[in-house]
């Protein structure tokens, strides 16, 4: 056998010897995972409670409330009522961190998203590492972690990251448990507990998606004996175990009706519109707004895929990167086809891709390309550098000549973000041209740093200057009324104004006009909408309006006003326009 030859065979021989000792320790113990936590950490935890309280988080935030005061862990309620918009995991877990501190408050909103972000990246990095080496396996949790949509919700408490986390984490673990040779049975209980928790964070869609993926993927492969084993009935009935724990006492008491309808209560409204205008227009522009946009600036390494010479490098990986393409086939028409679909929606498969950019930049330096798809990379990056500049050269110009913009930033914050953001850009400009791991982890590094300190920094500072903050108004009206003296809503009272007020409010029909049967003091509070005009049948005086929009308006959509029965008033309570905030 020639030299030439001998050589050829040693190469893959050096490959899997070097794949082998980069795997000599557990991959919880690698410096890169270990960075990759911090880093997150830093992204999302970092003044995550700074910003007010806004939209949905108010009302999962009141739910928690009334579970942890009123002992009713089984039926989601507000003011005392059923309310049927998601199973109560993630109420649960925002209860459990209120008693902990003691409130329920932005922190104890937002902390179990943090921690499902943290955990999330994990699980990531991990089935990253059962067969990429740890370069690629970083750039799958870095990619996670500083996308632009996950950075926003992540920070929140909303129900996505804990969404992502179960659902992403049921088709992690079920593909990491084959890879690395792990029990049948301990692969699928562990999948379907895990679609199972996703199934009680937000529907039903969790199992679908888990098992249609698996399904397809096993069929596809010839793996129809793994879909008809013994193991996978084990799989089966411990999540309906997992969702038998809540599911059959809320039906016990609720019945089956009420059951059906918390599931699809929300899902309903997203085929509203069926125009084949509309259908249409949403089939084009979600894809572009989902590559352009949510997935930037990950998605842009998908080009590479055009290179012959990583297609080639890809052949070793390409049952994962199929497993991986067949989730996001699965998955993909439940939003593509649904025209009022958000693109949040698909947040949770956001892991697959990021797995999938990941699987992409190690071919990309196992081609060792040095040509012009190199160049591509180099400028692409560079072009980043200039872009990290550019912002906060922006930020800087408006924070000294525009200061009541409500991008201006104090002066220390700007002048400190040029400093940082000049720095890392150079840094990156210095490593573009290096195609390596450690210089690609460089530029990574700052790429994603500058992504997820911006959000945690100037983002955040944008927000709170144009968010409307209920908080201070409520706590005012609490030191105004009597102590001991209750509250009652005529009608249902607005989650924000209750989440802040933190007492029971006894909700009374709108017709309950009579104050002399409230059995309080005669205090009231209203939920009023848009223009609407209030009229009571008793003389009553206005004590107070909050505004419960998102944002500050001089034309608020949502308010609570609260007043006083008052004999003395001689008009009868319509709320002149010039009260209304």
């Amino acid at each position: 056998m020639s030299s030439a030859s001998e050589a050829a065979q040693g190469v893959p021989d050096l490959q899997a010897a070097t794949r082998v000792a980069d795997r000599a320790q557990p991959w919880w113990r690698e410096w890169q995972f270990g960075l990759l936590l911090v880093l997150t950490a830093c992204f999302f935890g970092i003044r995550v409670a700074d910003l007010s309280v806004r939209g949905e988080e108010s009302r999962r935030g009141r739910i928690a409330w009334e579970m942890w005061q009123n002992g009713d862990w089984i039926v989601p309620r507000i003011q005392g009522e059923p309310v049927f918009f998601r199973p109560p995991l993630q109420n649960w877990l925002i209860a459990l961190v209120g008693m902990t501190r003691g409130q329920i408050d932005a922190a104890a909103l937002r902390i179990p998203s943090v921690f499902a972000i943290l955990l999330a990246v994990s699980v990531t990095y991990g089935y990253g590492r059962s067969f990429l080496s740890r370069f690629g396996a970083f750039t799958c949790g870095l990619a996670l972690a500083s996308l632009g949509q996950v950075l926003e919700l992540g920070r929140l408490g909303e129900t996505d990251a804990l969404f992502m986390l179960f659902l992403s984490g049921s088709l992690f673990v079920w593909k990491w448990c084959e890879n690395n040779r792990v029990s049948p049975s301990v692969g699928w209980c562990l999948s379907y507990a895990l679609a199972a928790l996703a199934t009680l964070t937000k529907g039903p869609q969790a199992p679908v998606y888990f098992v249609g993926s698996v399904a397809i993927y096993c069929l596809i492969t010839g793996r129809r004996r793994v879909l008809f084993s013994i193991p996978h009935l084990y799989g089966i009935l411990a999540g309906l175990a997992v969702v038998g724990v809540w599911q059959v006492p809320y039906t016990l008491r609720m019945g089956l009706s009420d059951s059906i309808k918390l599931y699809f209560h929300d899902v309903g409204p997203r085929f509203y519109e069926l125009s084949i205008k509309t259908v249409a227009l949403h089939m084009i522009t979600y894809p572009a707004e989902l590559l352009g946009g949510s997935l930037l600036p990950w998605s842009i390494w998908f080009v590479l895929l055009l290179s012959r010479r990583v297609r080639e490098q890809l052949r070793a990986l390409r049952d994962n990167a199929l497993y991986l393409g067949i989730c996001i086939a699965v998955t993909f028409p439940s939003v593509w086809l649904a025209p009022l679909a958000s693109l949040r929606y698909y947040m949770p498969l956001f892991p697959c891709v990021a797995c999938l950019v990941g699987i992409v930049v190690e071919g990309f330096v196992r081609a060792h390309e040095q040509g012009s798809w190199a160049t591509f990379v180099c400028w692409y990056q560079r072009l980043l550098a200039m872009t990290m500049v550019a912002a906060a050269l922006g930020i800087m110009g408006i924070s000294c000549f525009d200061s009541a913009s409500v991008l201006a930033q104090p002066i220390g914050l700007a002048v400190g973000y040029l400093l940082a953001c000049g720095a890392a850009a150079a840094v990156v400009w210095r490593f573009s041209g290096q195609m390596t791991p450690s210089g690609l982890t460089v530029t990574f590094t700052l790429i994603a740093c500058f992504l997820g300190l911006s959000q945690s920094s100037v983002v955040v500072n944008i927000r709170q200057k144009s968010s409307e903050d209920a908080r201070q108004a409520v706590l005012a009206l609490k030191d105004q009324l009597p102590p001991g003296e209750t509250l009652v809503s005529l009608g249902p009272a607005h989650h924000l104004f209750l989440l802040h007020f933190a007492e029971n409010v006894r909700m009374l029909p709108l017709d309950a006009q009579e104050p002399d049967a409230w059995g309080n003091g005669g205090y009231f509070c209203m939920w009023v909408k848009g223009t609407d005009r209030v009229r009571l049948c008793f003389p009553w005086k206005l004590i107070a309006t909050i505004s419960c929009d998102r944002n500050h308006s001089s034309e608020p959509t949502e308010i609570m006003i609260v007043g006083r029965r008052d004999e003395t008033v001689a008009a009868r309570g319509t709320i002149p326009d010039a009260l209304r905030l």
